[in-house]
């Protein structure tokens, strides 16, 4: 394509770039990601680019080492389905990611990909993941929040919007490659970066790595104060909790496969399960005030 761009002329050039610009703000990936969820599936989603050094790294080990992978994905479902079984007849129909539900599919990896790095979040259709990710995290997050006299729904959701878009705008919140683990249309977890911090360098460890926080995360019944404390980490470190081998500069040059060791950008999410449950928090403040706060402070 490009060899045909650098003989065609001016002219045409002017229309093609139309046409990528068309391509960019297609919305057909998002439409079949909301098809997901509007059935009620479960799955990891995988968002990548083509020249992402991470991303390639992942998908080198993915390929080497696939039944290590597969292997990771059906611990991930057998461990849940187990919970279920276990659990059953104490399900709690308020949870808002799913948790103590029969899945409706097997769990499994779906992929996303642009072409360029650069364009990460910017297409529309990435645009509308991430804002279909605010919106459930948020329902989760003003949950700390105690509705009554002086905090009105409207008020806390707000608030709560306001403190989970800052966090997805981070940076470090958007490197590629990015995680997204959905339980029956329900937003579960999410991770950014791949690569290695261990001595053993590129070897199957590194599914481990990818996987158990999302395991850890599927089957936490306090997974929805677990999201609210990574928010709130990745606020007060100034940065979101991704993996290791996050991208989130400008970019990075394309390779076949990993030569060296992936240097890490943050430390990977540590694998405990948190028993501590988001604390409600009354605000004695008039609806008002707060939305001038936030208007000139957060937003």
């Amino acid at each position: 394509m490009r060899k045909l761009l650098s003989v065609i002329s001016a002219t045409t050039l002017v229309g093609t770039s139309t046409l990528t610009v068309v391509s960019c703000s297609s919305n057909k990936n998002y439409k079949e990601f909301k098809g997901w969820i509007d059935n009620k599936e479960s799955f990891i989603l995988y968002i990548g680019a083509d020249n992402c050094p991470h991303c390639q790294d992942f998908e080198f080990v993915q390929k080497k080492y696939d039944k290590k992978f597969n292997d990771k994905i059906n611990e991930l479902n057998t461990s849940y389905n187990q919970k279920v079984v276990n659990q059953q007849g104490s399900e709690n129909p308020d949870s808002l990611i799913a948790y103590g539900e029969k899945l409706n599919n097997d769990v499994n990896l779906r992929t996303f990909k642009t072409e360029e790095y650069q364009s990460k979040f910017t297409e529309k259709w990435t645009k509308n993941i991430l804002n279909w990710m605010i919106d459930e995290v948020t329902e989760i997050y003003k949950k700390q929040y105690t509705i009554g006299d002086n905090m009105s729904d409207k008020l806390a959701t707000k608030l709560a919007k306001a403190k989970v878009k800052k966090y997805f705008n981070l940076d470090a919140t958007q490197g590629f490659p990015m995680f997204i683990l959905v339980r029956n249309g329900k937003l579960v977890s999410w991770q950014s970066g791949f690569g290695s911090q261990s001595a053993g360098g590129w070897t199957e460890t590194l599914l481990d790595d990818l996987f158990d926080p999302l395991i850890t995360a599927m089957n936490n019944g306090e997974q929805e104060a677990e999201i609210i404390k990574k928010v709130d980490t990745g606020l007060n470190s100034g940065g979101g909790e991704t993996g290791s081998g996050g991208e989130t500069g400008s970019g990075g040059e394309t390779k076949n496969k990993p030569k060296t060791k992936a240097k890490a950008n943050t430390k990977t999410n540590p694998k405990v399960k948190s028993n501590n449950k988001a604390k409600s928090v009354n605000y004695s403040i008039s609806d008002n005030l707060l939305i001038d706060y936030l208007t000139n402070t957060i937003i």
